[in-house]
């Protein structure tokens, strides 16, 4: 069990998988009869959590940010906070956001989603939806931009582009949560807890995968929770685990040494077999 994240995985270890016969399981892959991603859910409520104190760090001054407050004070308006993405991440963030006083606009393609968030924040957060037309309107007035984009299983698209980058405001900051699956912003490139963040464009980049693991304590306990059925279905009824649960089936990237995820064969020019196939030829 581990997380796959496909946008910065390296083939050499998955071909080291595969040459040791190992049956892997992707936490995010993991996906129920609801179409609920159990594992991700977690993880991305977490992270959604960070985001607003990540975020006014690296706006303060010392961080060479704007200098200003998510939150206004009187006679100085709130920042500008654009998230793109409604998923766990993006409605957590926003709330967030919105609760220490800043305004926050969310783009998604997904109106159900909008909708379902405008009524979470009784009015107070601003919804549109993610056109190329809005994510250049709103970005050009944006303090905070959150990537948060997530098509489960496959890479993340760059929605925004370089010639976005350049037109935002000096100082202003980019998360890009979506470096997991290669980020959606294509001035992003992963860094690490200890080296955060970079300049590019004179706006700074935060990319750090796997963002729940700076708070190691709280994320370590939310995956237990979640994780340790999945677990004892496999310790309790071995190899007939993977035929009889569908959301661990799901989860499956490589199945005895052979690759079992479509778009991971895709992406690495490996062969493909469905890990249904597999489970039934065990």
């Amino acid at each position: 069990f581990n997380f796959v994240q496909l946008g910065v995985a390296h083939p050499a270890g998955l071909q080291h998988l595969m040459q040791q016969r190992t049956t892997a399981v992707g936490y995010e892959l993991i996906k129920t009869e609801d179409n609920n991603l159990p594992v991700l859910t977690a993880m991305s409520e977490i992270a959604g959590m960070l985001l607003p104190q990540i975020a006014g760090r690296y706006l303060e001054t010392s961080s060479s940010g704007r200098g200003i407050t998510l939150g206004g004070v009187a006679g100085i308006p709130a920042s500008n906070v654009l998230i793109i993405g409604a998923g766990m991440v993006g409605s957590t963030a926003a709330l967030n956001f919105n609760g220490m006083g800043a305004k926050v606009t969310v783009l998604d393609a997904d109106l159900n989603r909008l909708r379902q968030l405008e009524f979470l924040s009784h009015k107070k957060v601003s919804t549109a939806l993610a056109t190329p037309y809005n994510l250049e309107r709103y970005l050009a007035f944006a303090d905070v931009l959150i990537g948060a984009i997530l098509i489960h299983g496959k890479k993340a698209p760059h929605v925004v582009t370089e010639a976005m980058v350049k037109k935002m405001k000096k100082g202003s900051v980019i998360i890009d949560v979506s470096i997991d699956q290669g980020g959606c912003v294509e001035t992003s490139r992963p860094t690490t807890l200890s080296d955060p963040v970079f300049l590019k464009h004179e706006v700074i980049h935060y990319c750090v995968p796997n963002l729940p693991s700076s708070v190691a304590r709280t994320a370590s306990h939310a995956l237990n929770n979640v994780v340790l059925p999945f677990v004892e279905a496999v310790t309790e009824n071995e190899w007939s685990a993977f035929e009889q649960t569908e959301a661990l089936r799901r989860g499956v990237y490589v199945y005895r040494g052979q690759c079992a995820h479509e778009e991971m064969a895709g992406l690495f020019g490996w062969d493909f077999v469905p890990v249904e196939n597999l489970v039934k030829a065990t």
